[in-house]
């Protein structure tokens, strides 16, 4: 895997299959993915819940959110070009977007944190970051099997287990997503 400096270098500044007009609403299995989180969210969360997306570039899962009548949204990005991309790509998104490394935190309590093929990137030595995502629900669609250079693969269920959460879902087939990637939806242990 990339060292850490590397991988951050990357993602503010991706190849041309990474740029963020990728991650906008074009391609067919972009919206696939977005809608099944919209609709998947809809089971677990109330339309008025807190959500926070790590990894949400030019904010097109947002959007799917938004549409869906979710209203109190935020997310992170480490790339200011997708944050300030995301007013061409989706100009009525009404949400807080900020641009900065996942390691360095957020402020405030959220009811939903979710990510979607973004912890895959993160570094063994910001593992640190699954602390910070403390939320009655935690969503993660991830590769869970594929390690190369700038994917780390992980067991979600594994980790967010040991940090109190018990799973509700797990789908190993995600539309427009691959086989490796495995969508979780974790509540947080109430004991």
């Amino acid at each position: 895997m990339l060292e850490r400096n590397e991988l951050h270098n990357y993602w503010k500044n991706p190849t041309p299959e990474n740029q963020p007009d990728k991650y906008s609403s074009k391609g067919l299995n972009r919206r696939k993915r977005s809608r099944w989180l919209a609709n998947t969210m809809e089971k677990y969360v109330p339309l008025d819940a807190k959500i926070l997306e790590l990894g949400c570039n030019v904010g097109r899962n947002l959007w799917y959110l938004q549409k869906k009548g979710y209203s109190n949204l935020t997310g992170i990005d480490i790339s200011a070009d997708a944050v300030h991309q995301s007013e061409t790509f989706f100009p009525e998104l009404d949400a807080e977007l900020r641009v900065q490394p996942l390691e360095q935190g957020w402020e405030g309590k959220y009811d939903v944190i979710y990510t979607m093929a973004v912890l895959v990137h993160i570094h063994p030595e910001s593992e640190f970051i699954f602390e910070l995502m403390d939320a009655n629900y935690i969503i993660t669609v991830e590769d869970e099997n594929t390690s190369k250079e700038r994917h780390c693969a992980r067991n979600y269920h594994h980790i967010f287990r040991e940090l109190g959460y018990y799973q509700v879902m797990e789908e190993p087939v995600v539309p427009g997503l691959n086989q490796s990637y495995i969508a979780r939806v974790l509540r947080k242990d109430e004991k």
